[in-house]
């Protein structure tokens, strides 16, 4: 007997597993800044080496943009075989999301361009990365039938944004959209291209390419040329913080702890300080000479905590020696050799010591340090040649005139730089050397144990400023200075004073 055949009316139902689901999509709104990354005439190649070597190719690209992705504290969505969109902000938030970003796409772009130059050099095979960023809302949400196929996802006008930028870079560079630039403008050294037609938005967009993170000092810098405002609300912490660097002119070192909670000001009651001694050496360089002695100049370095840097050992420390090297950020840590040897006989060639041994030992201390990334200094040897050569250092600097050493969000520094400052902080009761450590009042961070340390061992050198939120006077003054008076309309200025609560950065 044959199968019975159906009428096309009776014909039977499909079963229930096979039956599609319409479950409703619980997502949830997040900013974000996203990635996407794509290889630039991977079709071509294909046919160029066959399906099977360009898999392989690929699957290392993608294993290279990934590893950056990761190390800076993002999370790839999607893989799209020749390419990948990468989230910083949806499964784990940080406040530098773009930044983090912008940092991981640079890096990204240097990866690859090495990959792609030994492949040239081995294969004949040249390629090209165009990467796209945009940061704005998205939907995180789990799509797809659970009973056969889903996946955690994000979705959004954002990311077709990204996606955009991405394939209107010019390969082999980065396009940033201007949502994440206004984010991160003080962070990169900039090339702006203007404005561009992107298919599905009606109005032109606003596009620039990144070039390089831009030095610690010339952040600074920038920051006093933009921001127009005054000391409103913290002309006696300016007193106090300039105080405690005029103390340096009479050989007396101290400690600084400067706290507030995130927008307080910090950076910028430092910037200001920073930048009023910049005016003050130049004005004497102008009218006196002779009263710019080596003692009134004082040496600024500065070392930055980082969030995604919390597991690197020394972190904090490796970016000061960066600074007094003069490195800037693009440049490798490989090229440090040359940048050592030359600052090495600069700082101790006039000093009574052995120069031709210290030009061998702490040129190789150092070196080793940056190559290994701190690992190695977990044993005891190398960890107390380093800590000596360090401290070293920092004595030989001090010697030579007042020494500032700024040390910024330090709420994100590793134990192991806690450790070496411990052993270092001393210095303040002997040479005129300036701890200047800021951070925010997280009890959750080493530096919170570490600030009640140096409240006990070192009251006798101790100055503590904590940056309040404005009041309501001064917060008047701000947003005068700022939008200009009367010209906000009254329940519009009521509610910004609200919801900022004293916080300029509001």
């Amino acid at each position: 007997m044959g199968e019975a055949i159906h009428p096309p009316s009776q014909m039977p139902s499909p079963s229930p597993s096979a039956q599609p689901t319409t479950p409703t999509i619980i997502g949830e709104r997040r900013p974000a800044t996203i990635i996407i990354a794509d290889v630039k005439g991977s079709t071509d190649l294909m046919e160029q080496i066959g399906t099977e070597a360009w898999v392989e190719v690929m699957n290392r690209v993608l294993q290279i943009l990934a590893a950056e992705v990761t190390r800076f504290g993002g999370e790839v969505d999607q893989f799209r075989g020749d390419g990948l969109v990468a989230l910083f902000g949806v499964k784990s938030a940080h406040e530098d999301d773009p930044e983090r970003a912008l940092l991981a796409a640079l890096s990204m772009q240097r990866s690859f361009k090495a990959y792609a130059a030994d492949l040239a050099e081995r294969e004949g095979i040249d390629l090209l990365l165009r990467v796209g960023v945009n940061t704005g809302e998205v939907i995180a949400a789990n799509i797809g039938d659970r009973s056969q196929h889903s996946e955690d996802t994000a979705m959004g006008g954002a990311i077709a944004v990204a996606a955009r930028m991405e394939s209107a870079a010019e390969p082999g560079t980065v396009l940033v959209s201007q949502n994440t630039y206004r984010l991160v403008e003080m962070q990169f050294e900039w090339e702006p291209l203007g404005e561009i037609n992107v298919k599905g938005i009606s109005n032109p967009v606003v596009v620039y390419r990144p070039l390089r993170p831009r030095a610690e000092f010339e952040q600074l810098q920038r920051l006093q040329t933009f921001d127009p405002t005054p000391m409103i609300g913290r002309v006696e912490e300016f007193k106090a913080l300039r105080g405690s660097i005029d103390d340096l002119q009479d050989e007396r070192g101290g400690v600084l702890l400067l706290s507030g909670e995130r927008g307080m000001g910090k950076s910028f009651l430092v910037a200001q300080v920073r930048q009023d001694l910049i005016r003050r050496d130049a004005l004497l360089a102008t009218t006196n000479k002779d009263d710019l002695t080596p003692s009134a100049s004082v040496t600024w370095l500065h070392g930055r905590c980082r969030s995604y840097y919390q597991s690197w050992p020394y972190s904090m420390w490796i970016d000061l020696i960066r600074s007094w090297l003069g490195m800037l950020p693009e440049q490798p840590d490989e090229e440090i050799g040359e940048h050592l040897q030359h600052q090495t006989k600069a700082l101790w060639r006039h000093q009574p010591v052995d120069v031709d041994q210290i030009l061998v030992d702490f040129p190789a201390i150092i070196e080793e340090a940056f190559s290994q990334s701190g690992e190695y200094l977990n044993a005891e040897e190398p960890r107390q040649r380093f800590f000596q050569a360090v401290r070293s250092w920092l004595q030989a600097m001090a010697r030579r005139g007042p020494v500032v050493l700024d040390f910024g969000d330090m709420q994100w520094a590793d134990r192991s730089s806690l450790d070496l400052l411990k052993y270092c902080l001393p210095l303040c009761d002997q040479e005129s050397i300036l701890w200047l450590l800021v951070f925010r009042p997280d009890r959750a961070s080493p530096v919170w144990e570490f600030s009640h340390f140096v409240e006990t061992e070192y009251p006798h050198r101790l100055t503590s400023i904590t940056l309040p939120p404005l009041d309501e006077v001064h917060s008047e003054k701000f947003i005068a200075r700022m939008i200009g008076p009367g010209v906000l309309p009254e329940e519009t200025h009521n509610l910004i004073l609200s919801k900022a609560e004293g916080n300029p950065y509001f």
